[in-house]
């Protein structure tokens, strides 16, 4: 019996179904995974689809190998697989260590790697970037940030080198700015700083078997990710099949997946921007299923649970989804901002889109930070609608009518 080992270690998420890719007569699951979630498959009552469960917070390589050896059938075919960004180096390393592949996954987490893979491509554009080196400063200060900026245009762009949705960012708009962050930012995480690049973000989903693209989702964005972390909405709409976005991104996603390196089999989660001359640049790319409600939205579209894909397309042979396109869907968040939540007014009456709205908070909840990453919302709304430039219409208002109200306190008030 094949062998199917998960490995999980997300304090953010955990969104298998388990159900739904459990068959016992063909492969037996097991579970390797921090206490967070475990918690969230027993609440399920899903531990019965799992042949052994680990629970551990260890997750070094080297503790989550002999794991998975204390647990090996030598005479049966295996798989070691993850869904969860933060899991993704101890996973890539070790199906390099056990012979699953050649490669680890440091293209699909580590922003430099991935673009470096890319450049020597040429498959799509790259912004200007470069790596920030925290010791320099501390030593050089100044001369340093001359140095580093002395070929790139503000605003600047800087994010963590292998941190995930939306996590401490920060925009750059002149050398005022670009000396305060360098005071006051840790050494102990590595940076790249971008030159920032203005236009429309898609997020382009790809399901993939046997290193073949089956095909690609593509959805746009109201607004880039960085806004939602400084108060402002943000949602994707899936696009049709047939726009002519689609049609130019799809080509361009198989370009870049050709040129970092095809996965064998999964789901990957690739963000672009294109500006205003329709120049198309790469911002990064995973090797996972994508997140917030952007499963609820492929689910109704074109009925593919696109979590539990990204599982069986790596560990069921015949597994070969297709996408039934029914409707089109959208979705958008509400984010966080510091104050009091003062109302959760209801969305306009004259939207043609069936919604659906669902509140993390409630009136009188006291929130002491902006939204720090992508999930962290004060709630979300969904939308569907079988005309597309109409549920495109509701989906613009939408997203510039913000259904939370927030009073600003003042900060001796938290």
């Amino acid at each position: 019996m094949k062998q199917v080992f998960i490995l999980q270690n997300s304090y953010i998420s955990f969104g298998l179904d388990a159900k739904l890719i459990y068959q016992k007569d063909k492969y037996d699951l097991f579970l390797i995974v921090n206490q967070f979630g475990y918690d969230i498959v027993k609440n399920k009552n899903q531990q019965r689809y799992y042949k052994k469960i680990i629970i551990t917070n260890d997750f070094s390589v080297e503790t989550i190998k002999n794991t998975i050896n204390s647990l090996r059938d030598e005479k049966a075919d295996f798989n070691i697989i993850t869904n969860s960004e933060e899991t993704m180096p101890v996973c890539g390393i070790i199906r390099v260590l056990m012979g699953i592949d050649k490669n680890d996954y440091s293209r699909f987490y580590d922003k430099d790697a991935m673009k470096k893979a890319l450049s020597k491509s040429n498959a799509i554009k790259i912004p200007k970037y470069k790596l920030y080196n925290a010791s320099q400063f501390q030593t050089l200060r100044e001369g340093y940030l001359d140095e580093l900026t002395a070929d790139m245009r503000y605003p600047l762009f800087i994010k963590p080198v292998t941190l995930y949705g939306s996590m401490s960012l920060t925009k750059i708009n002149d050398r005022t700015d670009l000396h305060k962050w360098a005071i006051t930012t840790s050494p102990d995480t590595l940076y790249e700083i971008d030159e920032f690049i203005d236009g429309t973000m898609y997020h382009c989903d790809s399901y993939i078997k046997n290193q073949e693209i089956l095909f690609t989702f593509i959805s746009k964005n109201s607004r880039p990710c960085y806004n939602f972390t400084v108060g402002e909405m943000k949602g994707t709409i899936v696009l049709p099949e047939n726009h002519p976005d689609t049609t130019l991104l799809t080509r361009i996603t198989e370009q870049a997946l050709t040129g970092i390196g095809m996965p064998d089999s999964g789901v990957t989660h690739m963000e672009l921007i294109k500006t205003k001359d329709d120049q198309i640049y790469f911002i990064e790319i995973a090797h996972r299923a994508p997140g917030c409600l952007i499963p609820n939205m492929y689910k109704e579209h074109a009925n593919i649970d696109t979590v539990a894909s990204h599982y069986l397309l790596q560990i069921d042979a015949e597994y070969h989804p297709k996408p039934d396109r029914k409707t089109y869907a959208a979705w958008a968040c509400f984010p966080k901002k510091p104050g009091v939540i003062t109302k959760l007014k209801r969305p306009p009456n004259n939207l043609t889109s069936t919604i659906d709205i669902s509140w993390v908070y409630r009136v009188g909840d006291v929130i002491k930070t902006y939204s720090k990453f992508g999930r962290d919302y004060t709630g979300t709304i969904f939308l569907t609608n079988p005309n597309f430039e109409s549920l495109l219409s509701d989906f613009i208002r939408i997203n510039d009518n913000n259904l939370c109200d927030i009073m600003a306190l003042d900060e001796h008030s938290f």
